[in-house]
């Protein structure tokens, strides 16, 4: 049986404590200051210069521009947590920018990157993409990193995941538990990056339910609770009895529409089974901890290189978090024949014998 160790992803409350980093001439804007492989396309690494912090003998400094608030979304606590972890182990200096609104980004990351002394400016997600594009090229100095999406650039090491594949196990959950054979899921906004979801949740489902039907809706945001409530009540009153919540923090919207309606759900990045065990079945997770620390280990140990690092299921980047730690409570839904169903899947997945495409792949 093959085991993941995703002991980090547990839904935890994160305290975030605040480091005020040596004053430089440039602030970010509209921003709150927080302190804090396996790959398969990455290029061999390329010549390194020595950082700020090599040159001078003093800790090396890592600042990390989230796009928003790190309590809107559970995906930017799991990142902390990592950046938390590299900051005990290797008496990194750290501080993290949570930016007002995603407007606000490409000036944060141009403020961070004039002050000259970060050794990395870390910062994630797809709405981060092109504001980090504008600032790496006027700053072709400076080492960058982004997470959760791809920027092809020359001083950019981007890590990227495979959530096709953690979606297929997904999708094959919610298959395996539904009597109604009518699930949903609640997206945040309907773009192709997002196609990894419906699509692995689709093949997922259709693994083990071929008569199963998948509702999808969008809220259009990664935060309207309201929204993703009003939208989980509506695939219930069609006959959805397991609804995955792929909002961001609009989750919590879905939660409270099963704990009022009685139905199934599931949660993402973390282990969000946590907030309502009666009602969220499992999860489906990311590694975003586990990354993130190994991305700045590579920093600080000297193995820098560039390019884009992918964490697929294999590489113990993403999963199902009942099957990434059995020590977990299962629900009375998930049987002994659920779970071995699930694992028979995702060995597959791991030996080749199923292949989960990527609908984004060229």
């Amino acid at each position: 049986m093959t085991k993941y160790r995703f002991f980090r992803l547990l839904a935890v409350p994160v305290l975030v404590a605040f480091l005020l980093a040596g004053c430089g001439s440039s602030r970010p804007a509209d921003s709150t200051p927080t302190q804090g492989n396996t790959q398969s396309e990455r290029p061999a690494p390329a010549a390194q210069t020595p950082t700020p912090a090599e040159s001078s003998g003093e800790p090396v400094r890592v600042v990390v521009v989230l796009p928003d608030k790190i309590g809107l979304n559970p995906f930017h606590q799991v990142t902390v947590q990592g950046v938390e972890r590299a900051k005990a182990e290797f008496g990194i200096e750290t501080q993290i920018i949570e930016s007002k609104d995603w407007g606000a980004i490409e000036e944060n990351l141009r403020a961070v990157a004039a002050e000259e002394k970060w050794d990395l400016i870390f910062t994630s997600g797809f709405e981060s993409a092109e504001p980090l594009q504008k600032v790496a090229a006027e700053f072709p100095d400076q080492k960058f990193a982004i997470l959760d999406t791809t920027v092809d650039m020359p001083n950019v090491r981007s890590i990227a995941f495979k959530e096709h594949e953690a979606a297929f196990l997904l999708g094959a959950a919610m298959g395996l538990v539904t009597e109604t054979d009518i699930v949903g899921m609640v997206g945040p906004l309907e773009i192709p990056f997002f196609q990894r979801w419906t699509q692995g949740i689709r093949m997922g489902l259709d693994a083990v339910n071929p008569d199963a039907r998948l509702l999808i809706h969008w809220t259009n945001s990664f935060e309207d609770v309201a929204r993703a409530k009003e939208l989980a009540l509506e695939q219930h009153a069609q006959g959805a009895d397991v609804i995955a919540a792929v909002a961001g923090g609009g989750n919590f919207g879905v939660f409270e529409a099963a704990r009022e309606k009685g139905f199934y759900t599931a949660g993402q990045d973390t282990n969000q089974s946590v907030h309502d065990p009666e009602h969220i079945l499992f999860s489906q997770i990311k590694g975003l901890d586990i990354v993130t620390y190994a991305t700045i280990k590579d920093l600080v140990e000297g193995n820098w290189s560039f390019g884009t690092a992918v964490y697929g299921l294999k590489e113990g980047g993403v999963g199902l978090s009942h099957l990434a730690d059995r020590t977990l409570e299962r629900h009375p839904k998930l049987t002994d024949e659920v779970m071995q169903k699930l694992e028979e899947l995702q060995n597959k997945i791991l030996s080749g014998e199923i292949v989960v495409p990527d609908p984004l792949a060229g």
